[in-house]
């Protein structure tokens, strides 16, 4: 039954696909945005869209994963040549000092190379966020639109200038239909840069979809 209410309010029929979903969001979310909307109940009717975005999306997504059989190939190892990706790499992931895991995540950046993020990936993680600035820098730059469902997982926690980092590398892969989760949560920030920047970068999806 909730699912039924998930559905009408966004004014679907029940088991619209994930496409359809993501339309009446965009719709919906441009129209009660508190930050648009000069209604003042728009904040709560803004929440119960998100809200009903959000469970639909992540049963969508179950359902996915269930039927997925995708297998990737294995890969075999580089040498540790010195200019190699693999040293680079080694070093962003074991570097012993930040300086030298963000100067070897500015490299991954620089070297055009998206089979790069098996190292940026692991170092999403990184203690330092001046690494972790680095390697978002490199994920933009290199344009690694898989690393979408990484970088959502990441803005759930993230420092607000981890956050500001997330937006900065989806707008630089010129804001992938994926990224509409992380934008959604920007939205809903309480920081107003964070939801500003996220707004934006949702009407640039939209304007995208409309043309």
């Amino acid at each position: 039954m909730e699912e039924l209410r998930f559905y009408r309010t966004l004014g679907l029929p029940a088991g619209a696909n994930i496409d359809q979903i993501k339309s009446a969001y965009r719709v919906l979310a441009k129209k009660y945005h508190p930050d648009i909307s000069k209604n003042p109940e728009s904040g709560e009717q803004f929440r119960r869209i998100s809200a009903a975005y959000k469970n639909l999306v992540a049963r969508e997504q179950k359902r996915d994963y269930f039927y997925s059989t995708v297998r990737r190939p294995r890969r075999t190892a580089p040498e540790p040549d010195r200019d190699s990706l693999y040293a680079i790499g080694k070093t962003l992931v074991e570097g012993k000092t930040p300086e030298m895991r963000a100067f070897a995540a500015r490299r991954l950046g620089l070297s055009g190379k998206k089979g790069s993020y098996i190292y940026l990936k692991r170092a999403l993680r990184d203690s330092s966020e001046t690494v972790v600035l680095a390697v978002l820098d490199a994920v933009g730059k290199l344009q690694i639109r898989s690393s979408i469902t990484d970088l959502a997982e990441l803005f759930d926690t993230g420092s607000r200038t981890v956050k500001m980092g997330i937006l900065e590398a989806v707008e630089r892969m010129a804001i992938p239909p994926a990224s509409i989760d992380i934008l959604t949560w920007g939205m809903q920030s309480q920081d107003r840069s964070l939801r500003l920047k996220s707004l934006s970068l949702f009407a640039e999806i939209s304007k995208e979809k409309a043309g």
